[in-house]
């Protein structure tokens, strides 16, 4: 594909356009698509369990904590 640009727009797009063809950005992309669902899965889980343990278990400061009395 020719881009038929005037000389300041040619000098201003040649270092964007570079770097769109010379990186990997669709690795970078599943990369970080597939850490955000990881942490996401993981955190979801978490904070599950952490929540079951609140309910469930009674703990010294869970009244000024939670208001409960």
């Amino acid at each position: 594909m020719v881009l038929l640009l005037s000389g300041a727009q040619a000098l201003a797009q040649a270092p964007s356009v570079a770097a769109w063809q010379a990186a990997p950005f669709a690795l970078y992309f599943t990369n970080t698509v597939l850490l955000v669902v990881t942490v996401i899965i993981a955190n979801f889980a978490l904070c599950t369990l952490v929540a079951f343990a609140f309910v469930r278990y009674r703990f010294r400061w869970a009244g000024p904590l939670f208001s409960q009395e």
